[in-house]
């Protein structure tokens, strides 16, 4: 059996990593009046009971198109090092097959995996060499899942796809204002 380890960060990554958390630090308390205004109904003792969890579109200025709306929402990986939730925001992405980390914020959540496991996928970005992580448990909101994820070392945003990820929900996309999961 081959031994599973997360690879040593060089110094442009490991900055990166720094700078994505102190980032997403800033960005996550300017979020949580939203995050907590999210829109959740379960009964815990009724197995079929719904749950939905709502997160409002990103808005973000660009100089081609204008005022872009963007659907995000905050996924928590559970990490193995520390035992707890570390929170990801992400871009849900309908078109994108297969959740993707790029490697710096993969090995920052504590994923491991092996080097030599590698393959070639095909996006709007043209090829992407990845590395699979199976079964990688992740919260959106009170609704748990275990995914596979996707690592890459091109720079890409956090991209949330559908193989055993929104696949597994009932996902609307309201226009220009937020996304809703249901389970």
């Amino acid at each position: 059996t081959q031994q599973l380890k997360s690879p040593q960060l060089s110094f442009p990554e490991l900055h990166l990593a720094i700078e994505y958390r102190n980032t997403m630090s800033s960005w996550f308390s300017s979020l949580l009046a939203r995050l907590f205004s999210s829109n959740t109904s379960q009964n815990p003792t009724d197995s079929n009971s719904t749950h939905i969890e709502t997160f409002p579109f990103e808005e973000r200025q660009n100089t081609a198109f204008g005022t872009i709306h963007r659907p995000v929402v905050t996924v928590q990986f559970h990490s193995q090092y520390e035992n707890n939730w570390n929170q990801v925001l992400m871009l849900v992405d309908s078109g994108a097959d297969l959740t993707i980390l790029p490697t710096y914020l993969a090995a920052f959540l504590g994923l491991k995996w092996s080097r030599e496991n590698k393959f070639e996928t095909v996006g709007i970005g043209g090829n992407v060499k990845l590395w699979i992580v199976k079964d990688v448990p992740i919260r959106i909101g009170k609704l748990e899942r275990k995914i596979p994820v996707g690592i890459t070392e091109q720079r890409v945003p956090p991209l949330l796809g559908r193989h055993e990820a929104l696949e597994t929900f009932n996902v609307t996309f309201n226009y220009k204002e937020k996304t809703i999961f249901e389970n």
